[in-house]
């Protein structure tokens, strides 16, 4: 009976060794992998995962790359890995078995070229950028391309306090590709800086492109004794188009002892002397204690070789505040280029106000606080609007010194005085702006020549001031709000708005309240802007080109102002006639 319970067992044992076996030979060998695309940067790992499932012992699995320089498979590491170049490379996995399809995996490995920019993916990688390591090298310059690949929040990275990228002197002049992405919670609070930003300062590239783009920052807060500051960088001297900055707090509280008496403090940057594009700055505050504060930047100064701008940008909702030159956009504007810009008021944002001292004069402006020219470039502020509240502090009764406002311009500097016969002779020049009257001011709060401040009236300028502030409500229909002349209640179409010389459509879009910026129309070249080119000859219908067509070939052209087509223009003649001739 024992010898014929070991056999059963002995038979029960090997029929299910049997079984298990069967099934494993007949189960479906599988290989899968987590993901298809990968972007690393050199010296990465490929995060690939390979499932192997019911492998036979006879299969075999072949590893191949496209590219074995750019990424090759590591037999030791059993992955794949970067080696040293940066590009494009196609993994393949093959297996033996050949009901199992081959998969292809496709891996992008930056290297810091404007083709293969490095990836951004954490707060430690962008924190690289411009850093020494411990042996001495620089493995991601600020001279590199870079590209960032999800949002960041910032708040849980160096215990919350960001580090500014570079320094004032050495300046980012790479590229960076934000991809539309949101870099949140930054914050900067070191006091040993004389620029601060998520950039301390950015400086051009050789290649005169954009070097900052397509970027979103918001919840910055930049607080510290600041010779520069802003959400981007501190001082931008390159280029910088479609960024967004909301929510945010820049303030310095430089005392006048300090990094040479004033601070700059912008939404975007404190200062300007490059060229930045389509900037939205959404709700927050600009504060200096002492020097340049604008919703949008601080100042914007052009150089000899160089006219800085700002092109189609607006502030929504910012509180400009301090002593010194505060203005909606800018607090200064010295031989710069203003176009296509706008300030308003939102949800209880949207002031410019001072703080009075026995020491300083303050300018207050709704688009810029001081006008003022630089050498021989005048400055240009031309299309445009502001709704904010200009809200001058004055407590002359108790010594202190009152401030100058406009509901535009604080002040605008020219280089000749107004004569016997009022004439005012243009040196900074105003086109084509607009503002409502919710601060009893006047567009203009003085004009400046030489020492002398002199309050515009309006039987000095009711005739001259439109040859450089077209259309400002004070001059023209004062007491009438702007909703008014914007309204649709009145049956006004693009068409209706020739007067403004504003490109409708293009650049401007029409609402029932007021005109909003279109962010993705086409681009247009506004660095020809100067003061004899504000009065150039818009052409934006066919009508107008074949006026010019006709005018150059009979000899009746105005040569003295430049052209400037600002529409699409569909040819409406068969047989188009040149313009000009050989």
């Amino acid at each position: 009976m024992k010898r014929f319970l070991v056999f059963c067992t002995i038979c029960i044992v090997t029929a299910c060794l049997g079984l298990l076996t069967f099934r494993f030979l007949t189960l479906e060998e599988t290989l899968t992998v987590n993901q298809t695309t990968f972007e690393i940067n050199i010296g990465d790992e490929v995060p690939l995962e390979i499932k192997r499932e019911h492998v036979k012992p006879n299969t075999t699995i072949k590893y191949e790359s496209s590219d074995p320089e750019i990424v090759d498979y590591d037999k030791t590491l059993d992955k794949f890995v970067s080696n040293g170049k940066g590009g494009k490379a196609t993994l393949r996995i093959e297996s033996s078995v050949r009901t199992i399809a081959p998969i292809s995996i496709f891996v992008t490995v930056g290297d810091g070229s404007e083709q293969c920019p490095y990836f951004i993916k954490s707060a430690e990688d962008l924190a690289k950028i411009g850093k020494v390591d411990e042996n001495g090298a620089c493995n991601r310059k600020l001279s590199d391309c870079y590209t960032l690949i999800s949002d960041l929040d910032l708040s849980t990275y160096n215990e919350g306090v960001w580090i500014p990228l570079g320094s004032e002197t050495d300046q980012f002049t790479g590229i960076f590709n934000g991809k539309g992405h949101t870099i949140s919670n930054m914050k900067v609070t070191d006091e040993d800086l004389s620029c601060a930003g998520l950039f301390a300062s950015i400086g051009r590239n050789s290649t005169a492109t954009d070097n900052v783009y397509s970027l979103n920052l918001t919840n910055a807060t930049v607080d510290g004794q600041y010779k520069y500051a802003g959400a981007l960088a501190g001082k931008i001297d390159g280029k910088a188009r479609n960024i967004i900055v909301s929510s945010s707090t820049i303030y310095s509280s430089l005392d006048q002892g300090i990094f040479s008496n004033q601070s700059y403090v912008g939404q975007l940057c404190g200062q300007l002397t490059g060229q930045v594009e389509r900037i939205s700055i959404l709700m927050g505050s600009s504060t200096s204690d002492y020097g340049f504060a604008g919703g949008i930047v601080g100042s914007i100064e052009s150089a000899y070789s160089i006219n800085a701008q700002i092109d189609r940008s607006y502030a929504e909702g910012v509180n400009v505040s301090g002593v010194g030159y505060l203005g909606g956009v800018a607090g200064l504007n010295k031989g710069a280029i203003i176009v296509d810009c706008y300030t308003s008021a939102k949800d209880n944002g949207g002031r410019i106000t001072n703080a009075p001292t026995k020491s300083v004069k303050s300018y207050l402006g709704g688009l810029v606080g001081y006008v003022d020219f630089y050498g021989e470039k005048t400055a240009v502020i031309v299309d445009g609007y502001a709704t904010c509240s200009v809200e001058p502090k004055n407590d002359s009764a108790n010594g202190y010194i009152d401030s100058v406002s406009g509901q535009l311009v604080g002040c605008l500097t020219y280089a000749k005085t107004i004569g016997a016969d009022n004439v005012i002779a243009s040196k900074n020049d105003l086109l084509g702006l607009y503002y409502a009257q919710n601060s009893g001011l006047n567009g203009l709060g003085v004009i400046k020549s030489g020492s002398n401040e002199m309050v515009p009236s309006t039987d000095e300028i009711s005739v001259e001031l439109t040859k450089f502030v077209k259309n400002t409500l004070d001059t023209e229909a004062k007491g009438t709000s702007l909703t008014s002349i914007f309204s649709h209640d009145n049956g006004k179409t693009g068409s209706d708005y020739d007067s403004w010389n504003w490109a409708i459509g293009d650049v401007w879009t029409l609402t029932e309240t007021y005109p909003v910026l279109n962010m993705n129309g086409p681009y247009f070249d506004v660095s020809v802007l100067t003061s004899s080119t504000v009065t150039s000859n818009v052409i934006d219908s066919f009508e107008k080109l074949a006026k010019l067509r006709n005018d150059v070939n009979n000899g009746t052209c105005d040569y003295s102002k430049p052209y400037i087509i600002k529409a699409d223009i569909q040819i409406e003649e068969t047989n188009w006639t040149s313009i000009g001739t050989e």
